[in-house]
């Protein structure tokens, strides 16, 4: 069954960001700015310390950007124990973005897709190219969207 993620008047996008390193707050500005169309719902971090400085940086953007929804998305520490909230629907997410090393992206794009999450990788999508594959055909296979961060795609040398 295939999760649609195109907008509706009724319906926000439930976001999931996996990784809180330095490339995450780019990430979150971009979802701070759509509050009526997208919600950051959980994080997820091994380091505790990230998570608790991306919980803060929330706090401070929702501050400047006069959001009235101050609360915070759902922690977690492992990438396995966001999984399981979803499959056991004590959390509910529509995309997923990887902001992980590359070379874990394939498997956790991979793992997204069994439980029907959209995804959307930093760059680089993978480190080999088999790997690419197998993500590409595992998102077709369950029907979901797999979307590659390009920011530079308009700019003019390339």
């Amino acid at each position: 069954m295939q999760k649609n993620l195109l907008k509706t008047s009724e319906t926000i996008i439930k976001v999931g960001l996996i990784g809180c390193g330095r490339i995450s707050e780019n990430h979150i500005k971009a979802i701070l700015s759509f509050p009526k169309d997208c919600k950051l719902v959980a994080i997820c971090d091994i380091r505790s310390k990230n998570l608790e400085l991306t919980k803060n940086n929330l706090l401070n953007l929702n501050k400047q950007k006069n959001l009235k929804d101050q609360s915070l998305p759902q922690s977690f520490n492992e990438y396995q124990d966001l999984l399981d909230a979803v499959k056991n629907k004590s959390i509910n997410i529509d995309l997923l973005i990887f902001c992980t090393p590359s070379g874990m992206h394939a498997e956790q794009v991979i793992s997204a897709s069994k439980l029907s999450l959209h995804s959307c990788s930093e760059k680089p999508m993978a480190t080999r190219w088999e790997d690419g594959l197998r993500m590409v055909n595992a998102c077709q296979e369950a029907k979901v969207h797999l979307f590659i961060v390009k920011q530079n795609r308009f700019n003019k040398t390339l």
